[in-house]
């Protein structure tokens, strides 16, 4: 049997964006991190971030200090978003 790789095997362009993102921010930011929900439904990736000091949040109430904040792949209502800037919150969609 013969096992073929598709030429687009991997995350879709939403999920590659936002994935990339974070790991850009980790290089370039100082500061805490943390995810507006999972990132992405993949405990792998999920892990490797917890284990680099990206953390999620289930809620914007939860983020204090000052914290660069990423909005997951699948997006948040814009209630959340208005109260990420209402906390005055640096954030990355």
């Amino acid at each position: 049997m013969e096992i073929e790789v598709a030429k687009t095997a991997g995350f879709c362009f939403g999920v590659n964006r936002a994935v990339s993102g974070v790991y850009e921010l980790l290089q370039n930011e100082k500061g805490k991190i943390v995810t507006v929900g999972p990132i992405i439904h993949n405990p792998y990736i999920i892990e490797d971030l917890e284990k680099k000091g990206v953390y999620s949040v289930d809620d914007v109430s939860e983020i204090e200090g000052d914290v660069f904040a990423v909005i997951r792949a699948h997006g948040i209502p814009l209630e959340t978003e208005e109260m990420l800037k209402k906390k005055g919150i640096r954030y990355k969609d």
